[in-house]
């Protein structure tokens, strides 16, 4: 007679595999996210618990008052730090900042460097109507000497 050997099937769970249970577990529990009081809650706690109370009742229920006292103006200065903290900008909050920025500083060049720049008849026909009437050695401060060409080179028009 023939031994009959049954194979033994894996089991198809994952979770009966303990390395691949590691990676299935999930990596952190929830906690519940306790509120954080505010800068004015914390100051009217401060004002129903003050250090003056504790010497006025003799046996005060609450022995431990004056630390206590002590814990609320650690945490309401830890409060007040982290309110006063920069903000930083993550992501699209990121970008619209800087694009902002980029946008306000193209806004205020544009019409003074760069449509000057495109436009160059249109800005010295409008520089040759402005100056029509006057003299520039008139209008020269100092009696300065109006600017010429210490090389003496030609003009673009008087090239040969």
């Amino acid at each position: 007679m023939a031994a009959v050997h049954h194979s033994v099937q894996p089991s198809r769970d994952p979770m009966d595999d303990p390395e691949l249970a590691r990676y299935l577990q999930p990596r952190a529990t929830v906690r519940s996210i306790e509120p954080v009081p505010t800068t004015q809650e914390l100051n009217d706690e401060l004002l129903r618990i003050t250090p003056s109370d504790s010497s006025d009742q003799t046996g005060s229920p609450r022995p431990n008052l004056l630390a206590r006292y002590a814990e609320l103006l650690a945490e309401l200065k830890a409060v007040s730090r982290a309110g006063s903290a920069m903000v930083r900008l993550h992501g699209w909050r990121y970008g619209v900042f800087v694009g902002a920025i980029v946008g306000s500083l193209a806004a205020a060049f544009y019409p003074i460097v760069v449509h000057p720049m495109l436009h160059r008849d249109e800005y010295r026909e409008l520089q040759s109507r402005n100056r029509a009437g006057v003299r520039q050695q008139d209008v020269q401060p100092g009696n300065m000497k109006v600017w010429s060409d210490p090389f003496d080179r030609p003009k673009p028009d008087e090239r040969p």
